[in-house]
C-alpha cells in the first residue's frame, strides 16, 4: 500500500525537477541571448567612440564593425538592424567626405573639389554620429533592460 502512495510523490517530484531544469535552461538562454546583443550594443558604441574621438574611422575599423554586428539580424528586431545600418552608412559618408577633404596648401586639388560642399558634408554626418548617443541608447534599452 505504501508502495501505490510513493509513486504518485515521485513522480510529482520528478516533475519539479524536470520544471525547474526548464527554468534553468530557459534562463541560460536569456542570459546568453542578453549578452550577445550587449556586445553588439558595445561595438556601436565602440565604433560611435572612434568616430567622435578621431573625427572618422578607418576602413579596418569600418569592415570590423560590419563583421561585428553581423549577429544583429537574429538577435533584435528590424528596426535595431535598420538603424545599425543607417549609422554604418553615415559612418562611410563621414569616411568619405573626409577622404576628399583638401586643406588649403594641400596642391593640387581635383578639378571639381568644392571646399563648402565637402567640409559641409563631413560636418553634417559628423553631427549626426554625435547626436545618436540618446536615440541609441533609448532604441537598445527596449532590448537589454533586464530591471523588469
Amino acid at each position: 500500500m505504501v508502495s501505490y502512495l510513493a509513486t504518485p510523490f515521485v513522480a510529482i517530484g520528478a516533475a519539479a525537477i524536470a520544471y525547474q531544469q526548464y527554468k534553468v535552461n530557459h534562463n541560460k538562454l536569456r542570459l546568453d541571448g542578453y549578452e550577445r546583443r550587449l556586445r553588439i550594443y558595445q561595438e556601436f558604441r565602440k565604433l560611435q567612440g572612434i568616430i567622435i574621438s578621431k573625427g572618422t574611422a578607418t576602413d579596418r575599423e569600418l569592415v570590423d564593425f560590419r563583421v561585428s554586428i553581423a549577429e544583429a539580424d537574429f538577435l533584435f528586431p528590424y528596426e535595431v538592424m535598420a538603424y545599425l545600418e543607417e549609422f554604418y552608412r553615415h559612418a562611410v559618408d563621414l569616411a568619405m567626405w573626409r577622404s576628399m577633404y583638401r586643406d588649403y596648401s594641400q596642391v593640387p586639388h581635383p578639378p571639381d573639389y568644392d571646399h563648402k560642399k565637402v567640409v559641409g558634408g563631413a560636418h553634417e554626418e559628423m553631427k549626426w554620429i554625435n547626436d545618436q548617443y540618446e536615440p541609441a541608447r533609448a532604441l537598445f534599452r527596449k532590448h537589454l533592460d533586464v530591471s523588469g
